[in-house]
């Protein structure tokens, strides 16, 4: 038994083994020593401080009440070594102590005060460390499998790159310690605490951080399924992280840094983003509902899939971001730019999008019903074949606009600026149009019943194929474009300016035309039976081989109008002007032309049966030219 440190210094310099040597009350502070071997020695009541004993053997060694505070033990065997203490009694110190690069293996320190020490690439395979305090100490890049650290205080300690697989952390404290790229997948964890520790790199599939607390960083972390719940997360980093699956309902991550996150199928339901960076975010299939996303950075996210039903959306950064299959059903965006963003198929039921900036957008497919969308830029966006049912496009600036074949039935476009859109085969059935303003535009095929025009300027438009019957266009400008083939029997454009627009091959049978401004307006082929034209103005019109039976034109102004081949049985054009009118081949059996001017008006081979023409003027008018009868008879001889 060695109780004095001379006998110890003399048994060193002796070059004796200490080997299942007791050492009892010896004082060893500052002593130094190299290689010296003490397996399976006994150590009672030792005091070592600052002691260098490196490299030396300690295997099988027993310490009791010893104290190794700041002492160098590095490199040193230590295999199945036994510093424990039972629990509620005093423990050896080794705080501070450096163990670099030791052999543990198989050791007890159980209930040791290591408080700072270093341990440093050790091995400690199926060492037991439970109860020890090891607050602060280094554990980077050792191998800890299966050791056991329960009930340990290991708060701010650095286990960074060790090897940790089937190690137990039961109860342990981890509090502000450093786990970086640690592999947690088969370790036991249950009562552990994790609160504010750095999880960097690290895997631990389905943690439940509501039970262990919430780290300070878990960036490029492995954790998919990790539950949260309503967490304060703002000062979490997230960059990279995997948290697939993970459970974060009614977390705050405001300003969180998740950079390139991996949050696909997440629960995010109700949690605060408010300017989150998002940037790069796989959120495919995540639940965002109700969440508040207000300034959060969602560029180039990919939201495939995600459910964002009632999220807010004011003042985020949304470029780049995926949007297909997402349901936006009722969000918020505010004043947002989405340049060139593609939310094609996207459900976006009554959206609020008022005063966005959504030029180049495609909405190709979506569902806008109910959306509002007043006061949007829609240069260049896309809504072909969206259902845009009641949606608000109050004040919108259209132009260019695609909405073909969209469903806009019952939207009100009051006062909007169609110019140059696209509204080939649009449904509009009900749709508020009042003060439309439409330049350029194509709206071929459209279905206008029940539509509320008044005050819609059409002008140099498309229009062909129009189904309008019946529809009040009073109030309207329709000026230079093309209603060719339209139905708009029973419609009324009583006063509506339709100068050099075509109607040719329209119906407008029973429509109501009085005081119709329609100078060079074409009407070739068009059905106006019964039609009242009563005060039109039409000079230079083209009403050739148009059906007119019936129809009233009293007061009427056809000057040079082309009436050839058209059929006006039965017409009454009282006082109408048919100056320089041409009216050859028309049909005019039974019409009334009473007080109608026909000065100068080609008569040639008119029918005229029953015809009332009672103060008629007819001032040289041109007759039947009998030479190019007889020519036109011929010419129909030869085709016959």
């Amino acid at each position: 038994m060695i109780t004095t440190r001379e006998q110890f210094e003399a048994a060193v310099a002796a070059g004796q083994s200490f080997e299942d040597e007791t050492l009892e009350g010896v004082n060893l502070d500052g002593f130094e020593g190299h290689e010296l071997n003490f397996a399976n020695s006994a150590w009672r009541n030792v005091r070592a401080r600052g002691a260098k004993l490196t490299s030396c053997v300690f295997n099988g060694a027993r310490m009791v009440l010893v104290d190794l505070k700041g002492a160098d033990l590095s490199g040193s065997a230590c295999e199945k070594l036994d510093a424990s203490s039972a629990e509620g009694l005093p423990g050896n110190d080794l705080s501070g102590v450096n163990l670099d690069s030791t052999i543990l293996q198989r050791a007890n320190l159980s209930g040791a005060v290591l408080e700072g020490a270093r341990l440093s690439g050790v091995t400690l395979f199926e060492a037991c460390l439970e109860r020890v305090r090891a607050a602060r100490a280094v554990f980077s890049g050792s191998v800890l499998s299966s050791a056991s650290f329960a009930a340990a205080d290991l708060s701010g300690a650095a286990l960074d790159g060790a090897v940790v697989n089937k190690a137990t952390f039961e109860g342990a404290r981890l509090d502000g310690a450093s786990l970086r790229e640690l592999d947690l997948t088969e370790c036991v964890i249950e009562r552990a605490s994790l609160a504010g520790a750095d999880l960097s790199g690290a895997s631990a599939p389905q943690i439940d951080f509501r039970a262990h607390g919430v780290p300070r960083d878990l960036t490029a972390a492995d954790v998919p399924g990790a539950q949260f719940g309503p967490a304060d997360l703002r000062s979490v980093v997230l960059t990279r992280a995997k948290l697939a699956g993970a459970g974060l309902a009614g977390a705050d991550l405001s300003g969180t840094d998740a950079t390139d996150v991996d949050l696909r199928g997440a629960t995010l339901t109700g949690a605060r983003l408010e300017g989150t960076t998002l940037a790069g975010a796989r959120l495919a299939s995540a639940d965002l509902s109700d969440a508040a996303l207000e300034g959060a950075d969602l560029s180039r996210a990919d939201l495939t899939d995600a459910t964002l039903e009632g999220v807010s959306l004011s003042g985020a950064k949304l470029e780049g971001a995926t949007w297909r299959g997402a349901d936006l059903t009722g969000a918020r965006f505010g004043e947002v730019a989405l340049w060139g963003a593609n939310f094609s198929g996207v459900r976006m039921r009554n959206a609020r999008l008022t005063g966005a900036d959504l030029t180049g957008t495609i909405f190709d497919d979506a569902d806008l019903s109910g959306a509002s969308l007043a006061s949007a830029e829609l240069k260049d966006t896309s809504f072909s074949r969206a259902k845009l049912e009641g949606a608000d496009f109050t004040g919108a600036a259209f132009e260019a606009t695609d909405l073909s074949d969209a469903d806009l039935s019952s939207a009100v476009l009051a006062n909007a600026d169609l110019r140059s859109s696209v509204l080939r085969h649009t449904l509009l059935a009900g749709a508020d149009l009042r003060g439309v303003k439409i330049e350029g535009g194509n709206l071929t095929a459209l279905d206008l019943t029940e539509v509320d025009l008044a005050g819609v300027s059409l002008v140099n438009t498309i229009v062909d194929g129009l189904r309008a019957p019946g529809v009040d266009f009073k109030g309207c400008v329709l000026t230079d474009s093309m209603f060719e083939g339209a139905d708009l029997a029973g419609a009324d454009l009583s006063g509506v300016d339709v100068r050099r627009t075509s109607f040719a091959g329209a119906n407008l049978q029973g429509a109501t035309l009085r005081k119709l401004l329609g100078e060079a307006a074409d009407f070739t082929g068009a059905n106006l039976d019964g039609a009242d034209l009563t005060g039109a103005a039409l000079p230079s019109a083209s009403l050739v081989r148009a059906t007119l039976r019936k129809a009233t034109a009293d007061r009427a102004d056809l000057t040079r109008a082309g009436l050839e081949r058209a059929d006006l049985r039965g017409a009454s054009l009282r006082a109408a002007s048919l100056k320089y009118t041409d009216l050859s081949h028309a049909q005019l059996d039974v019409a009334d032309l009473r007080d109608a001017d026909l000065e100068q008006a080609n008569l040639h081979r008119i029918k005229r049966e029953g015809a009332r023409m009672s103060g008629a003027r007819t001032k040289d008018v041109h007759d039947t030219d009998p030479e190019l009868a007889a020519a036109e008879d011929f010419a129909a001889k030869r085709t016959t």
